[in-house]
């Protein structure tokens, strides 16, 4: 049997251990990411040829013999080899898409109404709160049980207690949706320190408090009208002003 020929991998073992042991870290991040992106490929639930098939549709110049070669030849092995070179930068890159998913996630459960220690108001038993809640409707359109027809949520918050919890009222104001803050009243289960269910009472939106501008810049306001100026004084617009002028 022949004997193979390896005198080709001179040069290469011939390097210095750092860099051996650089481009070996290269080969293991390749296959790092060549194995997470295998098995993201597994478990995609979207069909790729289909979605090949139509960007084809869509892109004409993807059918072309040039097209094909430089997507299926060239950019793969210039990513292996930019992978094996310049593996930090992959790393790094990585961290990054970790840290922005992470800070993306913390933004929407901060998104979340929870009640917060400052927001407490009084200790309360649960006898007090039902007392305090009990619905009285002459027209008999509400049921005649604590928080109405809320009383669902209720009995699933009383029946999350353990000893230890405590039950507060609560009030907070909360920046709702598209920026107009709420005021929310209620009730929550506090344990240790931290809430773990509450009911609602209140969700009432709070007007926007603008700040005033000075006399002499509401006129530049749209529909804004000075208030230096007589009741029966006319406020001429600027730009008939400035034809006037």
């Amino acid at each position: 049997m022949k004997d193979i020929d390896l005198e080709f991998l001179e040069p290469f073992f011939q390097l210095h251990p750092a860099v051996l042991l650089y481009l070996a870290l290269g080969v293991l991040t390749l296959a790092v990411a060549g194995g997470a992106h295998l098995w993201q490929h597994r478990h995609d639930r979207r069909d790729p040829e289909s979605l090949a098939s139509l960007m084809e549709d869509l892109y004409p110049e993807r059918k072309k013999l040039w097209y094909r070669i430089r997507a299926r030849l060239l950019a793969p092995v210039l990513t292996v080899i930019a992978m094996v070179l310049f593996w930090p930068a992959a790393w790094w890159m990585r961290c990054a898409e970790l840290l922005n998913e992470r800070r993306l996630a913390r933004e929407r459960e901060e998104a979340i109404f929870k009640v917060k220690p400052h927001h407490l108001l009084e200790r309360m038993t649960t006898d007090e709160i039902e007392a305090r809640e009990m619905v009285q409707d002459p027209l008999s359109a509400v049921p005649q049980l604590p928080f109405g027809h809320l009383n669902v949520v209720w009995s699933q918050v009383k029946s999350a207690m353990l000893p230890g919890d405590e039950l507060w009222s609560f009030t907070a104001t909360w920046p709702g949706e598209f920026g107009i803050p709420e005021l929310r009243k209620g009730y929550v289960l506090w344990r240790r320190g931290k809430p773990v269910g509450h009911v609602l009472t209140m969700c009432k939106e709070l007007e926007l408090v603008l700040p005033e501008l000075p006399p002499a810049r509401q006129a530049d306001v749209p529909g804004g009208r000075r208030t230096d100026l007589a009741v029966d004084e006319i406020e001429i617009p600027a730009f008939l002003r400035k034809q006037a002028d």
